[in-house]
């Protein structure tokens, strides 16, 4: 079955799953104490069909298990300072990492997914995991905010296209010994199995020979087993076939010439920016949801709230990373929010009664739906 009518069968399943993230989050939104950012975020992703979706398949439509598991996904969110995320939230090294090219996003595929360019030639084994693991993490929540951006678009236009995953260009161009780093395998399935599951669709292997054959044994070994699958050996005329020309770089055998750059990608000016937020009129209603004392916001301009100070004029990019993570609390190493070690799991375990109706409700709901609950 194609996963777009994958998400239109469970779509019940999925309501379900958000009624019932929904009133968790509700009714522990106090005692976790979240900053006006932070509710905004979680209103993101909540409404977001495709990332619901993509833990509810991993989990093989089971609503508890894709429950519990987006949960410890909230608690990774917030401990990593993904509602700040953005380009300055990188660390310098990896900052040069992505501007060398490793990893970025270039335009679409037949599909309309979101292409993923991945150049494993400026990767070497004296690569800091950490460093390395900044960057995915930020390139995989700007595929999320990205994917989410085009389902809000099509949905505007009134037409029914959805889109789940993105694909990507693996380019073994260059890549030799030197430039595997076996520590990146944990890394990639930690990523890739419990915070961005089943986002990964085609992988189009290019310039790949018989001398990759040892290295690739490596390299699958950090993807899921489901884009395992979907690996595609193509020659640059055959990516043509999956990608259209215009849409890829002359160095992948399209017709653009223009070289990536953060400063002229769109994406990164749209969805990497410090102050991104969505303005969907979905994730507003989704707030009001979440909160008994809502906001309206007036306009798309910055905004702020008491845990957050106005941006000032800064003199380099890591003044700016300096002072997003004073104002956030936290950074991306997975350290805890200053002054609290409260989660969404351990604050469950100590509510379980006043949660008892929420499970009651969610499973009414999806046993019409038709789906699993255990």
């Amino acid at each position: 079955m194609d996963i777009t009518d994958a998400v239109r069968e469970h779509a019940a399943g999925v309501k379900a799953l958000r009624d019932g993230l929904t009133a968790i989050v509700a009714g522990l939104r106090k005692d976790m104490d979240f900053s006006r950012r932070e509710l905004h975020h979680l209103a993101e992703i909540l409404v977001d069909d495709a990332f619901l979706f993509r833990f509810y398949k991993k989990h093989k439509y089971q609503l508890t298990a894709a429950e519990q598991a987006i949960l410890d996904h909230i608690d990774w969110r917030l401990q990593h300072d993904l509602p700040n995320l953005c380009t300055f939230s990188l660390t310098p090294k990896a900052h040069l990492l992505s501007q060398d090219g490793l990893f970025y996003f270039w335009k679409t595929d037949n599909e309309g997914r979101p292409v993923g360019v991945v150049n494993l030639k400026h990767l070497t084994k004296g690569t800091d995991v950490q460093d390395l693991r900044m960057l995915f993490v930020m390139q995989m929540e700007v595929a999320r905010r990205l994917v989410q951006a085009l389902n809000d678009e099509y949905q505007r236009c009134g037409t029914d296209k959805l889109v789940v995953q993105i694909s990507l260009i693996c380019d073994l161009d260059g890549v030799g010994l030197g430039n595997v780093n076996f520590e990146m395998i944990p890394l990639f399935l930690d990523l890739f199995n419990h915070h961005f599951p089943q986002t990964l669709g085609t992988v189009y292997v290019l310039n790949y020979g018989w001398l990759h054959s040892g290295i690739w044994s490596v390299l699958k070994a950090a993807l899921p087993a489901e884009a395992c699958k979907k690996l595609q050996f193509l020659s640059r005329e055959e990516l043509r076939s999956q990608i259209p020309a215009e849409n890829l770089q002359t160095i992948h055998g399209g017709s653009d010439p223009a070289p990536f750059a953060y400063a002229t990608s769109p994406v990164y000016q749209n969805y990497a920016q410090s102050n991104y937020h969505s303005t969907s009129p979905r994730v507003q209603a989704q707030i009001n949801a979440l909160s008994d004392d809502a906001w309206q916001e007036d306009d798309e301009d910055v905004w702020y709230d008491a845990h957050e100070a106005p941006m000032t004029h800064v003199r380099s990019a890591a003044d700016l990373q300096s002072m997003l993570r004073v104002a956030s609390g936290r950074n991306l190493h997975g350290m805890n929010r200053v002054g609290s070690t409260k989660s969404l799991k351990t604050l469950i375990r100590t509510n379980t009664d006043q949660l008892a109706s929420v499970v009651r409700q969610r499973r009414r709901i999806a046993y019409e739906a038709g789906d699993a609950l255990l």
